[in-house]
């Protein structure tokens, strides 16, 4: 017969599949983000007007297929919003592909730097190898500017080069940003979708399942069926 101590292990493992316990979910991540480290300094824009404000972002090349779901605007310290701010993204042939709006009250999610990232939902974008420019608006007062300070990219990415609208201040609400800019990066970032892997769920009642075949083998061989 099955010995009582192996089917208790059996059937509390189970239960930690069946719970999600054991289960591996996805983790969202950034496509940039600011730090770790030291250097560069934080600021505001001063010349970007507080009326329409002023876009500015930073380019990068996409080197293998990604999937993105979330524009983000680093928060400096928690306490860079004066007003909410439109992010965008855009391809290399200037069509804006998504957009939203984030504020100081956008859901967060963890940075490197002294900071966080407000995040908001877009539709899932799958960008496949090409050029592509991010976008943010800024005012003169708000959100606080992150100068030419350490930052990581994922590997699926390269960065080019800061960017900014090119003419004066109050004239760059969510304009394609194709000026050069020396310093970068600025305030937005990508959230990518998570890895493609089953939901806890689902990886749950996968583990039940063969659990339950497993048991069963078990009990046959002991009986010699």
């Amino acid at each position: 017969m099955l010995r009582a101590s192996h089917l208790g292990k059996a059937l509390t493992f189970i239960a930690l599949l069946a719970s999600g316990g054991l289960a591996l979910p996805a983790k969202a991540t950034l496509l940039l983000d600011i730090g770790p480290g030291t250097g560069g300094s934080t600021g505001t824009c001063t010349v970007c007007g507080n009326d329409t404000g002023k876009t500015f972002g930073w380019i990068f090349d996409v080197l293998s297929t990604i999937e993105v779901n979330g524009l983000a605007a680093w928060d400096s310290n928690l306490a860079s919003f004066g007003r909410d701010v439109q992010t965008g993204l855009w391809n290399d042939s200037e069509t804006l592909l998504a957009s939203t709006t984030i504020s100081g009250s956008s859901p967060t999610e963890p940075s490197n730097g002294d900071g966080v990232w407000r995040v908001e939902n877009i539709p899932s974008l799958i960008l496949t190898p090409g050029r592509y420019f991010l976008g943010q608006v800024f005012f003169d007062d708000s959100p606080i500017i992150q100068f030419d300070g350490p930052f990581t990219t994922i590997p699926e990415v390269a960065f080019v080069s800061g960017t900014q609208f090119g003419g004066p201040g109050n004239s760059g609400l969510m304009m394609f940003p194709t000026g050069d800019f020396n310093f970068a990066p600025f305030g937005p970032s990508l959230r990518l979708a998570p890895a493609q892997l089953p939901e806890p769920a689902t990886m749950a009642l996968f583990g039940f399942g063969l659990g339950l075949v497993g048991i069963g083998s078990l009990i046959r061989r002991r009986r010699g069926l």
